[in-house]
């Protein structure tokens, strides 16, 4: 799914016990980068059983020690939605601004 993606060694991520991945900041990217991947070829984020399906298959290439499920990667997208939305919200804000050269937001003290 992911051109650029190369298999990721055990190392590179925090297994939990058996089968069970610890959701690192590493983790949650390479999960966000395949759900971008996916946006960009069917313009929509209400994928089918299939698209998870794909998702699952990729995050399991990466990381094949672990087993997932789509099911799991279905509730793990709520995070960086919440993350997400919670962000754009404080961006229409009028005194509160984004930073380009800086990536910060940009606000007066008072807020």
């Amino acid at each position: 799914m992911c051109g650029s993606s190369t298999r990721t060694s055990t190392s590179n991520m925090a297994l939990k016990g058996e089968n069970i991945l610890e959701w690192t900041d590493y983790v949650e990217f390479a999960f966000i980068h395949i759900m971008l991947e996916k946006f960009k070829r069917t313009h929509t984020t209400s994928w089918k059983q299939r698209d998870w399906v794909e998702m699952n298959v990729e995050m399991e290439r990466q990381f094949p020690d672990v087993q997932l499920g789509f099911q799991k990667l279905q509730q793990k997208t709520t995070r960086p939605k919440t993350m997400y939305k919670q962000f754009t919200e404080l961006l229409h804000h009028k005194p509160v601004g984004w930073d380009e050269d800086t990536n910060t937001i940009k606000a007066s003290p008072d807020i």
